[in-house]
């Protein structure tokens, strides 16, 4: 049983350190359009696991650090 409860622990931290773009629309509060512009342009950094499309959680924040009003 340990090794279950190992996998499923390990589950749980990847899902809560790679986000959908669902989860990271809705983290950063702005349209799928606007966050398909701030990959595009290279402003958010994303990577592709087969056809879908990811964002980590530390880029999210490394994001929200950068454009942080004085």
């Amino acid at each position: 049983m340990p090794s279950v409860y190992k996998y499923k622990q390990h589950e749980a931290m990847m899902n809560q350190s790679i986000l959908t773009l669902e989860n990271a629309r809705a983290e950063l509060l702005i349209s799928r359009t606007h966050l398909w512009n701030l990959i595009r342009s290279g402003k958010l950094k994303a990577f592709k696991v087969g056809r879908c499309v990811r964002i980590t959680r530390g880029e999210i924040d490394r994001f929200i650090s950068a454009n942080q009003i004085s």
